[in-house]
């Protein structure tokens, strides 16, 4: 076996290593550089593709069809269980009927005196 024959063989050798390694080299979390953005971030930067349809074309480009699909089910669950969460503080917030404050509105009731907000004194025009 001549010199050139056995430094091809010791090249390709190395070479299936390399590419035996890389392989198998186990992929990041999160890519490199990449930052972790909360539910709400998340939602914000979805609200502007979704209402820009050349951002939604660009989505669909990079991450190719089936992934763009997931992320879009992904992001609008995502949205609409947040809404419901919304839906359902806002449920609890509402009353029943109108609010009334003590002695307002009601019958005899008035307003004590220097109760009412005295109105800005600082001289106009």
């Amino acid at each position: 076996m001549t010199d050139a024959n056995r430094l091809d063989g010791l090249l390709e050798k190395a070479s299936d290593e390399i590419v035996r390694r890389v392989e198998d080299f186990p992929e990041a979390a999160q890519p490199v550089g990449g930052v972790r953005l909360t539910a709400d971030q998340q939602l914000e930067g979805y609200r502007r593709i979704r209402e820009d349809p050349q951002a939604l074309l660009r989505v669909i480009q990079e991450r190719g069809e089936r992934d763009a699909v997931k992320y879009v089910e992904a992001m609008e669950k995502l949205l609409e269980s947040r809404q419901e969460q919304v839906d359902a503080t806002t449920a609890g917030l509402q009353h029943p009927g109108p609010v009334q404050a003590a002695g307002v509105g009601s019958p005899g009731g008035s307003v004590p005196q220097g109760s009412a907000p005295e109105r800005d004194k600082t001289p106009t025009g």
